[in-house]
């Protein structure tokens, strides 16, 4: 079985594969405090309680936007599998040719977002990761990632307000955004504002990218009848069940995309046939 590791500024979220079948998951929160002992004892602990032998384990592999934990993981997943686990870094083979400046600061989460969406869903795609930043991820129908943005996540937006303003205080956000936008109390225009704002972001800058990458399909191709379809929009990440709702231009929620694009670099990685490993 392979252990996918995606370590999050929030949270680290572990994904346990046997094939292309997702066994189990579970998230805890990002510490970078927390020693590979420590993390090493809860990931076995939560194998343990669901009934899984770290001995099936012969496979890790870890993205990470959190350096000192990175390397915390690495221990961990060594451990458990017994082998050293593949880290998506630059060079690291992905299938994903990346037009981006410089390339090595594409982070790997991005990269497995892009993988993960492409495999599922094919090219063209923008992928709308809403998790503690909203990052959004273009790949052209040739199959390249070729830009993106990023914005404060729904989270910071709020915490952000709230810091901001002596009379507001937090809300609860999860609970949702409610039928109206009209709000008949401070805490529920708060949760407006923010979901529905954020939702409101999310459906500007897509519907911008997608006519900006329907340009550029009609530059690099001389033929009038090549006209391009609609771009399919796939949203991810802690927040998308909340926001993907709200927001018309979404096609597809995938909370996992990300840990489903670490299976298929992993598999790559790990492909004998060298001709594969460089398509």
């Amino acid at each position: 079985m392979l252990l996918t590791v995606d370590i999050g500024n929030s949270q680290v979220s572990i994904v346990l594969f046997d094939g292309e079948r997702r066994v189990d998951g579970w998230r805890l929160p990002t510490d970078a405090r927390r020693t590979a002992d420590e993390y090493g004892v809860l990931v076995r602990g939560l194998l343990d309680a669901a009934g899984h032998d770290s001995a099936e384990i012969d496979g890790a592999v870890i993205s990470s936007v959190v350096p000192r934990l990175t390397n915390v993981f690495d221990v961990v997943a060594r451990r458990i599998s017994g082998s050293p686990p593949l880290v998506v870094r630059p060079g690291t083979t992905t299938g994903l040719p990346v037009r981006y400046e410089p390339p090595s600061s594409l982070g790997p989460d991005r990269v497995a977002d892009a993988v993960g969406a492409v495999a599922r869903f094919g090219a063209p795609v923008i992928v709308v990761d809403l998790g503690t930043a909203t990052t959004f991820n273009v790949v052209n129908a040739a199959g390249t990632f070729v830009g993106g943005a990023i914005a404060p996540g729904v989270a910071v937006m709020a915490e952000a307000l709230v810091r901001s303003g002596a009379r507001l205080h937090e809300v609860d956000l999860v609970s949702g955004p409610g039928d109206r936008l009209l709000g008949r109390g401070t805490e529920e225009a708060i949760r407006l504002g923010v979901l529905h704002g954020h939702a409101g972001l999310v459906q500007g800058m897509v519907g911008r990218m997608e006519r900006e990458l329907q340009a550029l399909h009609r530059g690099s191709n001389s033929s009038p009848a090549s006209a391009q379809s609609a771009v399919p929009v796939v949203a991810t990440g802690g927040w998308s069940r909340v926001i993907a709702p709200l927001v018309p231009r979404i096609d597809h929620v995938v909370p996992d995309l990300l840990v489903e694009g670490l299976r298929k670099i992993y598999e790559l990685d790990r492909d004998p046939d060298p001709k594969r490993r460089a398509a």
